[in-house]
């Protein structure tokens, strides 16, 4: 009862706040743009911006920040679903709204057949909206302009400097983790003595942990100049790590899924927790660094994210994205195939 009135309170809150939204948009130019990430317009406030906004004939534009990296399509696990019953068909009722979309998306090169078409976007209908164009924040520009202007002079300096810099980046156990297999890892990691081991969690991700060192707290960029190496199954921070040239570990016996990093060769896959631990145990960081091919970790960066264009190119290339008109010069402004 408790969710079924909060439901209804909230959408005469948004009926309320309508007017105020409309006025605002009202006070637009026709040739302004509104920028929003993507599925927000699918919600309040963002919704009834474009709703307003397309009875102006404003255009608005839905980014995507993120990069998806596995390789198969149903990469989160699937959820049972019972009977509505009296509530669960009242509460639908009162959520239920015709979706909206923004006037097109913006995406990383091969979003549209990877991203857009896996579960994560099940709902989403707008494939004809979607350019796919250059990803700034996964760029070498984008990331020593970062680190130049918004990184702090602290860096991050954690263990022993004889011993290898290791950071795992953790991803949502709904993501087809294999919890067991997870826990035995961490466990795993925080014994080795050849490693100084910490650990970044999602910021979703509701994990008992006490081992290790929680680095949660401490930015990826910072992370990523500190390790040697980065063990990772699921996040997109990969791409940072192989910008700045850091090997990639992909425990592949962790999860059910598959990434593009094994896909592309670009990354040292340990198929068992035994594999992982003689890596670690028994190499130095050179002989890990020469497990990895340099000229297929580049070839995959320039085909996927520009990394050979400097910040400027980019940064070009993304302003006529979200300011050019002719959204049909597909082979001009963006890239969708």
């Amino acid at each position: 009862m408790i969710s079924i009135i909060s439901l209804i309170m909230n959408r005469v809150a948004e009926y309320t706040l309508e007017k105020p939204i409309k006025e605002y948009v009202d006070k637009l130019n026709i040739s302004d743009r509104i920028i929003m990430y993507w599925s927000g317009e699918a919600s309040y406030p963002c919704r009834a911006i474009v709703n307003f906004a397309e009875k102006r004939d404003i255009k608005t534009i839905g980014y995507l920040q993120g990069f998806y990296i596995y390789s198969n399509l149903q990469h989160t696990k699937k959820t049972k679903i019972g009977k509505r019953g009296l509530k669960g068909g009242i509460l639908k009722f009162i959520q239920d709204r015709k979706r909206v979309y923004c006037t097109y998306y913006l995406a990383g090169r091969t979003m549209k057949a990877t991203f857009f078409s896996s579960n994560t976007a099940f709902d989403f209908k707008g494939a004809d909206r979607i350019y796919e164009t250059v990803t700034p924040r996964f760029t070498k520009g984008w990331i020593k302009t970062f680190r130049t202007y918004l990184i702090t002079k602290d860096q991050f300096d954690f263990g022993d400097k004889k011993k290898i810099n290791v950071v795992l980046f953790l991803s949502r156990v709904k993501q087809n983790v294999i919890e067991r297999e997870l826990v035995d890892m961490f466990n795993l990691l925080s014994d080795i003595n050849n490693i100084n081991f910490v650990y970044k969690s999602h910021p979703r991700l509701f994990f008992d942990i006490d081992k290790g060192y929680n680095a949660s707290n401490i930015n990826s960029f910072q992370l990523s100049a500190w390790a040697d190496v980065g063990i990772l199954f699921g996040s997109s921070i990969a791409l940072h790590l192989l910008l700045d040239n850091i090997p990639i570990i992909v425990p592949s016996f962790v999860h059910t899924n598959s990434t593009i990093l094994e896909k592309y060769k670009i990354c040292i896959t340990a198929k068992n927790i035994g594999e992982l631990e003689t890596l670690l145990s028994y190499s130095t960081k050179d002989e890990i660094r020469k497990l990895i091919d340099n000229t297929k970790v580049e070839k995959f960066l320039n085909k996927h994210l520009d990394a050979h264009k400097d910040y400027d190119q980019i940064m070009q290339v993304y302003y006529e994205a979200v300011v050019g008109n002719k959204l049909l010069d597909k082979e001009t402004l963006y890239i969708d195939k």
